[in-house]
């Protein structure tokens, strides 16, 4: 399908889920992650972190609500995907996550969140390195990154806890969650895990990137499908 016929068929759907949701009929995903997502980790960062600038990378029809979340927070949406802006946020960017640092100064996110995106279109080791690095020189000293990925093959080759770029940062607990990873569905093995920028760099940009055991848990599983 061309780029203008999505876009055609997308704004369709985004005007349909508009309608629905101004009548009280909400059009979700039902899948367990998504549950998690919109029931618990969302909301615990909208609470705990109070984020006055937030990044949300990956958009759909099941994540167009999502900046509603964050009363009183400037949401920015990105896709690679043009089509998919119209389920984006009003202040939306359409590029590669790759390219972040185009459109972020230093230190002027509080959070991000980058949801099926590694694996998903975002699937080199460069690619990823670069994007994470790039997500990391955005956000300001104590900022949160939250990943969303599928431990499965094909989209597993690289998992983000195993980038460099993610050396200096702090692994912590998924908002919501008393874990640093969570695996919420089994059947794709969508993976939730979540770091911190220090307020002041304590690692050794040499040593390997820390894993979930580094934090002194255990990876959590979900109930079955």
């Amino acid at each position: 399908m061309r780029v203008s016929q999505r876009e055609t068929l997308y704004r369709y759907m985004a005007s349909v889920i508009n309608r629905l949701d101004r009548r009280g009929r909400w059009l979700r995903y039902h899948y367990r992650d998504r549950r998690l997502l919109e029931g618990t980790i969302l909301p615990a960062i909208a609470r705990d972190e109070a984020p006055g600038r937030l990044l949300m990378v990956g958009c759909d029809w099941y994540t167009r609500h999502y900046p509603l979340c964050f009363n009183g927070c400037s949401v920015t949406t990105m896709d690679i995907d043009a089509a998919k802006a119209w389920f984006g946020a009003r202040c939306h960017i359409t590029d590669s996550l790759a390219n972040v640092s185009r459109h972020f100064d230093r230190d002027s996110l509080d959070t991000v969140i980058c949801n099926g995106v590694i694996g998903w279109g975002l699937d080199s080791r460069a690619e990823i390195e670069q994007a994470l690095a790039g997500c990391i020189e955005a956000l300001r000293p104590g900022g949160l990154l939250l990943i969303g990925w599928n431990d499965k093959a094909p989209h597993n080759a690289h998992a983000p806890h195993a980038m460099t770029a993610l050396t200096p940062m702090e692994p912590i607990h998924v908002p919501g969650l008393a874990t640093h990873e969570m695996m919420a569905l089994a059947r794709n093995r969508h993976t939730f895990q979540a770091w911190r920028k220090p307020v002041t760099p304590t690692v050794d940009p040499t040593a390997p990137a820390r894993s979930a055991a580094s934090v002194g848990d255990t990876p959590a599983t979900p109930e079955s499908d």
